[in-house]
């Protein structure tokens, strides 16, 4: 996904510009991958409330 997003900068305008969305689990919500709801391994639900999450397996 990071490389992706550096290669379409500078080269699509802001509405073709993808949109990270992290499914929280245990049925919390939909947020966008993004500061506002982001904040080291916590992400805050539509809500307000903060969940922890654990940092994806690595692929491979």
């Amino acid at each position: 996904g990071r490389r992706l997003l550096a290669d379409l900068r500078g080269r699509v305008t802001g509405l073709a510009w993808p949109t990270y969305v992290l499914d929280i689990p245990g049925g919390a919500g939909k947020v966008p991958i993004g500061p506002d709801y982001l904040d080291g391994n916590r992400v805050r639900d539509p809500a307000g409330m903060w969940h922890e999450v654990a940092d994806p397996a690595p692929a491979g």
